[in-house]
């Protein structure tokens, strides 16, 4: 079986998210959530493809053991579709 690296959600949203026009990238770094401990190092790319609507890249650990870093694992990159409203429900980018 081929490991996955690149992940559409929603899945049936693939062609629409490769071929949005993007008018604005927004370089977003996450806050450490409570329990986690050390330093946080996670960003997000926000592409703005209408008034609404943005596709969000993120990369994150695979399930695939890594061959450059010993005991780390194969990334997946997560391309989500995702509209104002989700954004504001989950504390929106702002500008730096």
């Amino acid at each position: 079986m081929a490991i996955q690296t690149i992940r559409y959600v929603p899945s049936d949203q693939q062609d629409a998210a490769r071929q949005a026009p993007v008018s604005l990238v927004r370089v977003v770094s996450h806050t450490q959530f409570d329990g986690n401990t050390g330093p946080t190092n996670h960003c997000c790319l926000y592409f703005q493809t209408g008034p609404n609507s943005y596709i969000r890249l993120d990369m994150i650990p695979g399930n695939d053991p890594g061959t450059v870093l010993p005991g780390g694992r194969k990334g997946v990159l997560v391309v989500q579709i995702w509209t104002t409203f989700q954004m504001s429900a989950s504390k929106p980018p702002r500008p730096l």
